[in-house]
C-alpha cells in the first residue's frame, strides 16, 4: 500500500513532510523549522497521529518566492560578470 502525499481536510490541501522537502528542495529539518516559526501552517492528519501535515498553499507560496529570489541574484551575478569584463 502506497503513502499518499497529499491530503485535502476541510477544503484545504496539506502535504506531508517529505512531500514538502522535495517541492522546497530542503530537509525535514529546515521544514519543522518553518513549522515551528510560523512560515508554514501544520496540523496532525488525525488527533494523537504521528504524521504531521503542511499547508500545500504555504509550500508553494514560499517555492514561489524561493525561486524569484533565487533569479534575481543569477541576474545580479550575470550583471556583475559583464561589468567587470
Amino acid at each position: 500500500m502506497s503513502v499518499k502525499s497529499h491530503y485535502t481536510i476541510d477544503g484545504q490541501r496539506w502535504l506531508r513532510i517529505g512531500a514538502a522537502t522535495t517541492l522546497l528542495g530542503t530537509n525535514g529539518a529546515t521544514i519543522k523549522k518553518w513549522m515551528g516559526d510560523g512560515t508554514l501552517e501544520w496540523r496532525q492528519l488525525r488527533d494523537n497521529s504521528p504524521t504531521l501535515l503542511v499547508s500545500e498553499r504555504d509550500v508553494l507560496h514560499l517555492r514561489a518566492n524561493r525561486d524569484v529570489a533565487r533569479k534575481g541574484n543569477c541576474e545580479t551575478r550575470r550583471r556583475s560578470h559583464a561589468v567587470r569584463r
